[in-house]
């Protein structure tokens, strides 16, 4: 009864030994400025006893449940009803709950059980100081405790079978959420192999025939594949636009094809999830391209080539008259100061992504880049809409394997370990030394080239060109 009278009606019981669940526990207690919530770790005996007085049901998580007036809560929706009573601007997240349960519980899901791993835990309770002791139900002295199982709730809590039920149950679960997980990964790896297919073809001299016929090649599935599956002729193939039907018919098909090959790995590997080797492999291959398209246009900005300075035709044009495109093309060119300092921030990703040890800043630094991009394209109307959000979220791809790190520190306020970066074994030594030339090559391919490219033509069209008298 003491219990139920100190819990109020609202109650947020967590894993009190979770470093993750601590953090978030501080976190709302920063930002509860009303005091709605009481805490209780699952481990003390206050804890139980609130769940048990709420009928709490078997199959509860193991990682933050919430007690209020409208009975007990889990998984997501326990986090987004208690975003919902820490007011302006957090209230907000609670429209997560738009996202069907599914989805959110399986992200929730992926990340309890796997807390421990990236987070870590201690080995005793949270003890709170004394300005909110009076919040926590179970503040007796700390235990040394054990961690929760991540396979179903302590077995103190209920009988001996129904917990077996239960964490079979979890288990079942949680492997169908790996599962699941691991067939969204391959996905994504097949759809962006296939997206930048053949690069650096087309970036070496003397292979832009090969090129070629892969657009060959495209421009006749990609029609005939509109024409069964909605029924339209394609007509007009890109030429200065990447946005037209043929182009998100194109994407439509990487998508089916990503979504069969993906079927096709997981029925061969029979349950296996991706090796850490392709997740670096393919990690690799995508910062290469994506930081060869980011130093090709951060050389054309830094050496201002794209964008023209405004001559007289565009200065005696009405704003009226002018496209969005033009606008913004006028504005860019209008400023050579701030076109070089937007082409250097892209030139400088381009080349952090170049190298492992920098890979994570140049990612972060390009996908800051490539969001303004991105909405300068919507906002103006430019046709690469679907190109610059692909370069984006190839940035977020990098940066992912490191997200949790990055949350850990920026968001959580805890320590976080170094990044392990794994060899490439090679044994023989002349294998050794083609890759340092082959690596040296390609930074003066996507590195040194496009610099060299934008100088001559400034020497053409740009500041460097000849004056007439």
């Amino acid at each position: 009864m003491e219990t139920q009278e100190r819990s109020g009606h609202r109650l947020i019981v967590f894993d009190g030994v979770c470093n993750l669940c601590n953090a978030a526990v501080r976190w709302v207690i920063e930002h509860d400025r009303h005091g709605a919530f009481r805490f209780a770790s699952l481990q003390s005996e206050a804890g139980r006893e609130a769940l048990a007085a709420a009928s709490a049901p078997l199959d509860l998580p193991d990682s933050v449940v919430l007690i209020d007036e409208a009975g007990v809560h889990a998984r997501s929706d326990a986090a987004i009803r208690i975003t919902r009573h820490l007011g302006l601007p957090w209230s907000l997240l609670s429209g997560a709950r738009l996202v069907p349960r599914p989805i959110r519980d399986a992200v929730y899901s992926g990340i309890a059980g796997n807390r421990y791993r990236w987070f870590g835990r201690r080995e005793t309770c949270m003890v709170p100081t004394s300005e909110f002791l009076d919040r926590f139900l179970d503040t007796d002295k700390p235990k040394t405790l054990e961690p929760v199982s991540s396979s179903g709730p302590p077995d103190a809590m209920f009988q001996s079978s129904a917990a077996v039920a239960s964490a079979t149950q979890q288990q079942v679960r949680q492997s169908r959420v790996q599962l699941a997980n691991q067939f969204l990964l391959r996905i994504v790896f097949v759809y962006l192999f296939i997206y930048i297919f053949c690069f650096p073809v087309g970036w070496i001299p003397g292979t832009e025939w090969l090129d070629e016929q892969y657009v060959n090649l495209k421009q006749v599935v990609i029609p005939a594949l509109a024409r069964v599956v909605f029924a339209y002729d394609i007509t007009i193939f890109p030429a200065g636009s990447g946005d037209t039907t043929y182009n998100y018919v194109e994407v439509f098909t990487f998508a089916m094809i990503a979504l069969l090959g993906a079927l096709g790995w997981s029925f061969i590997k029979r349950g296996k999830p991706v090796s850490q080797r392709t997740h670096d492999l393919m990690r690799t291959y995508v910062r290469y391209c994506l930081g060869a398209f980011m130093l090709s246009y951060g050389w054309a900005k830094l050496l201002p080539v794209q964008f023209g300075v405004p001559g007289p035709d565009r200065m005696m044009t009405p704003i009226g008259d002018t496209s969005p495109m033009g606008l913004l093309w006028t504005f860019m060119g209008a400023s050579p100061a701030y076109t070089m300092f937007a082409g250097f921030g892209e030139a400088l990703s381009g080349f952090l992504l170049l190298w492992r040890r920098t890979a994570l800043p140049g990612a972060l630094l390009a996908a800051g880049v490539m969001l303004n991009v991105v909405a300068l394209n919507f906002c103006y109307d430019v046709p690469v809409k679907l190109f610059s959000i692909h370069l984006m979220l190839m940035a977020v791809f990098v940066i992912v394997p490191d997200a949790v790190r990055l949350l850990s520190v920026l968001l959580f306020n805890l320590p976080a370990q170094p990044r392990v970066l794994r060899p490439f074994p090679i044994n023989r030594k002349w294998l050794r030394h083609t890759r340092v030339l082959a690596k040296v090559a390609f930074v003066y391919l996507v590195g040194v080239v496009p610099a060299l490219t934008s100088y001559e033509s400034l020497k053409t069209t740009g500041w460097l060109m000849p004056r007439t008298p």
